[in-house]
């Protein structure tokens, strides 16, 4: 109560500061390429908005969280840390903002206390904290509740990645919050042009996307059913997300390649998936894998240069939809309306997504087809089904 009182009182008097050097804090140390993609949509803006060129970011596996920011092409200076409390207090003195970009506000106590205990570090330093475009799961109970109201009434600034994050934001707070998209946009679509690729990652491109005139290249994405916490729901997802694929490319030339978000070098990772996955698909079937995880511009020329995608991961939806590609979402929220299918409803194509509960083959062979396949055909009526990619990749 008394730290709700102490934000309460100084959030409303305290000027957001005009000097450099930003400290950010979030879902760092298990991150993937959309965190990394968030990040760099997070450093671009503050660096537009608040003159940032400076900035620490903390993680609880830093060496991981290096091996991807290292990618990034931003114009902020970053460095990676380790989320120390001695180390953050040092850094905290002069420091411009504090800022929570990456990753859901998430039920978990000690992440919780963990940033709120930061947040609080930050006012009595009096310096600002922003809630950059997140996501937030619904407190599932009083405790998780309670620190979530806790951490908003200390923010400076709050802005939401989806109209559902930002109703949840108003409800818990009592303030409004503004909808904007998920950062990562901002830096997928900030590439366009600015490939920066290693030739090993060039020649991955170039073999996955050279194929034979009239074949239809689909990038996929999924998560795997072998985290403890999923269940048999989730099996039979992939298995008819594979059969799916299968009755698609039964009727049609097709190559499907299949996209990992995240490194190998845990289980339970994307890799998994694309194991499962290749398990239940007709063996006839032109099945790739693009392993180990790609950089972001690698994995974006790859989008460019394909006709369509299939996505299980927000991240890969967004790095899709950021190119202009079209993009059906699977959805495998418990409760029928997660974040992937928020997406695609602010976008206004909420036909676009098959959620968990309606998940079977010919449901998403149908909606494949009328995503990828039938406005080629009615803009190349005279060509039959040997159409060419837009990139133009056919041999």
């Amino acid at each position: 109560m008394v730290a709700a009182v102490f934000c309460k009182r100084h959030t409303a008097s305290m000027p957001l500061k005009s000097t450099r050097y930003a400290i950010l804090f979030g879902a760092y140390g298990g991150d993937h390429l959309g965190d990394a993609a968030i990040l760099g949509g997070v450093l671009m803006s503050l660096a537009e908005r608040y003159g940032v060129s400076q900035a620490f970011v903390c993680s609880f596996r830093p060496s991981r969280t290096r091996r991807l920011t290292r990618q990034l092409d931003t114009g902020v200076q970053t460095e990676v840390i380790p989320f120390d409390f001695l180390r953050i207090l040092r850094l905290m003195r002069g420091s411009s903002y504090l800022v929570w970009a990456g990753g859901p506000i998430t039920n978990r106590p000690r992440l919780l206390w963990r940033n709120l205990a930061l947040i609080l570090l930050a006012r009595v330093f009096r310096v600002p904290v922003i809630l950059d475009r997140i996501g937030i799961n619904e407190p599932d109970n009083i405790l998780n509740r309670t620190l979530v109201r806790l951490a908003m009434a200390c923010a400076t600034n709050i802005s939401a990645r989806s109209q559902s994050s930002a109703r949840a934001v108003a409800r818990l707070s009592g303030r409004e919050c503004v909808a904007s998209a998920d950062p990562a946009f901002d830096y997928c679509r900030s590439r366009e042009g600015r490939t920066a690729m290693t030739d090993d990652e060039r020649r991955r491109v170039d073999d996955l996307t050279m194929r034979p005139q009239g074949t239809i290249l689909v990038c996929v994405n999924a998560r795997p059913a072998t985290r403890a916490s999923r269940t048999a729901d989730f099996s039979r997802l992939l298995s008819e997300f594979a059969h799916g694929l299968s009755l698609f490319a039964g009727s049609r030339r097709t190559r499907f390649v299949f996209i990992p978000m995240e490194d190998e070098v845990d289980p339970g990772r994307d890799i998994d998936a694309a194991n499962e996955m290749a398990n239940y698909l007709n063996a006839a079937v032109d099945f790739r894998v693009w392993r180990p995880a790609p950089s972001i511009d690698a994995m974006l020329r790859l989008l460019r240069s394909s006709d369509g995608a299939v996505t299980m991961r927000l991240h890969a939806a967004i790095f899709a939809l950021s190119q202009g590609v079209p993009t059906l979402g699977i959805d495998y929220s418990k409760t029928g309306s997660g974040k992937v299918a928020e997406l695609f409803e602010d976008r206004g194509e909420a036909e676009r997504v098959i959620r968990i509960q309606e998940m079977n083959a010919g449901r998403l062979t149908e909606l494949l087809t009328r995503l990828v396949v039938e406005p080629k055909g009615s803009s190349n009526q005279d060509s039959g089904d040997s159409w060419r990619s837009p990139a133009g990749t056919g041999t």
